[in-house]
C-alpha cells in the first residue's frame, strides 16, 4: 500500500539523482569548454622562432625555464553557494609567475635603488626634481594574449559544452 508520504519521498529521491547528475554533467562540460580555450591560449603564448627554453641564474648556473606555453592549466571551480561552476584558465604560478606582466604590460617605473643608495624618486618627484634617465626603468607592453585566445575559441567551446553535457545526460 503506497501513502502520499511514501509517493513524496520516491520524487524527493529522484529529483536529487537528478540534480546530482545535472551537476556532473555541468562539472564536466564545464572542464571541456576549458580545452579549446587552453589550446588556442598555449597556441598564442607558443615562441614561433624558436623551441629552445629560457634560462635563468639560480645558484650560480644556469636553469632553463618553461615557455610561457608550457606553463598554462585549467580548473574547474564551483561557486561557494552552490549555484553553478566556473572554468579557469591560465597560466600556474609556479611554472611562470611573470605571466600576468606578459599579459597586462608593467606601468611606468622607476628604480629606487641605485648602487646600493636608495633615491627616494617620489620625494624628488614632488619637489619638481626631474630624476636621470638611469632611474627610469620604462614600460611594458601587454600581449593580451588569454582575451585573444578566447575570442578565437568561443565558439569551440560552447560546442565542446554542449556536445558533452548531451553525452553526459543522454539526450
Amino acid at each position: 500500500m503506497f501513502t502520499a508520504r511514501h509517493t513524496l519521498n520516491k520524487v524527493a529521491e529522484d529529483l536529487e539523482k537528478v540534480r546530482k547528475q545535472v551537476r556532473s554533467a555541468t562539472r564536466a562540460s564545464v572542464q571541456a569548454a576549458n580545452v579549446p580555450i587552453a589550446k588556442a591560449y598555449e597556441d598564442g603564448l607558443r615562441p614561433h622562432d624558436t623551441d629552445e627554453p629560457a634560462v635563468r641564474k639560480v645558484n650560480g648556473s644556469f636553469v632553463p625555464r618553461p615557455h610561457l606555453s608550457q606553463a598554462v592549466g585549467s580548473k574547474v571551480w564551483r561557486y561557494p553557494d552552490g549555484r553553478g561552476y566556473a572554468g579557469i584558465v591560465g597560466t600556474l604560478r609556479g611554472k611562470a609567475p611573470h605571466a600576468h606582466l606578459i599579459e597586462n604590460g608593467t606601468k611606468y617605473r622607476f628604480r629606487k635603488k641605485i648602487g646600493g643608495k636608495y633615491a627616494y624618486v617620489e620625494v624628488l618627484i614632488r619637489r619638481g626634481f626631474r630624476p636621470p634617465s638611469v632611474r627610469r626603468t620604462g614600460t611594458a607592453k601587454g600581449y593580451q594574449v588569454l582575451a585573444i585566445a578566447f575570442q578565437r575559441s568561443q565558439a569551440q567551446a560552447v560546442q565542446a559544452f554542449k556536445q558533452k553535457y548531451a553525452s553526459k545526460l543522454g539526450s
